[in-house]
């Protein structure tokens, strides 16, 4: 059986955190391009420049 030192324990939630919070990021970046994509899609339908 082994014992988990608070250090072991600290540097183990730090290491879920950084994995949970990359995960985060990712969704939220792949979410507001999906949009971007979305306003472009409907500007270009619309006949609006999106240079403007």
């Amino acid at each position: 059986m082994m014992i988990a030192s608070t250090m072991d324990i600290v540097m183990a939630a730090i290491g879920v955190m950084t994995i949970v919070g990359l995960v985060i990021s990712i969704s939220a970046w792949r979410h507001a391009a999906r949009v971007e994509r979305e306003l472009a899609k409907e500007d270009h339908q619309n006949g609006i420049a999106s240079a403007i």
